[in-house]
């Protein structure tokens, strides 16, 4: 589904608009949150570059 780099940046794929996601880097609570995603474009240029939020324990 994804992948995230080192500065916190993520490259995902089929995504919709709308859709709940889920990062993990753990079990615990504290290593986990969620975060939807915002209507996207129609992408003409093939992806879309987002800035979201995504704090440890947090669920949006």
């Amino acid at each position: 589904m994804g992948l995230v780099g080192l500065n916190g940046q993520a490259y995902l794929t089929n995504v919709e608009s709308g859709q709940t996601l889920m990062a993990k880097w753990g079990d615990a609570v504290n290593q986990q949150c969620q975060f939807s995603l915002p209507q996207l474009s129609n992408r003409a240029m093939g992806y879309d570059e987002l800035t979201i939020s995504c704090e440890a324990g947090e669920h949006k």
